[in-house]
């Protein structure tokens, strides 16, 4: 299930996407990750469902953001052209240095 999942949902979340754009979409994961945990904290170990359930959303919520990763510095490299002028764009260093901070 926490394999599949995250995949689903990232193709269902492709139309949401391009209608409300990739930043709403993230901002809505993270709010819903701190609403999951705020109810986790509430509820306490008592229920194992509950826990259960947030163990798999919190693992589908993070795959999906990752997922979205290219289209924010896509977005970013586009953006810095357009502010700047620049002729050509400075993708290759953007996604160079990305990569360089996130990979292990």
């Amino acid at each position: 299930t926490s394999f599949i999942l995250p995949w689903v949902v990232t193709m269902l979340l492709g139309p949401v996407v391009n209608r409300y754009g990739v930043h709403p979409v993230i901002r809505f994961a993270f709010s819903l990750k701190f609403c999951l945990a705020a109810t986790a904290l509430a509820v306490g170990p008592t229920s194992t469902y509950f826990l259960g359930f947030y163990a798999v959303a919190v693992r589908v919520l993070t795959e999906c953001v990752c997922r979205q990763t290219p289209i924010v510095l896509a977005d970013l490299v586009d953006e810095d052209k357009v502010l700047n002028m620049r002729p050509k764009t400075l993708a290759a260093t953007v996604m160079a240095t990305s990569a360089f901070f996130t990979k292990p």
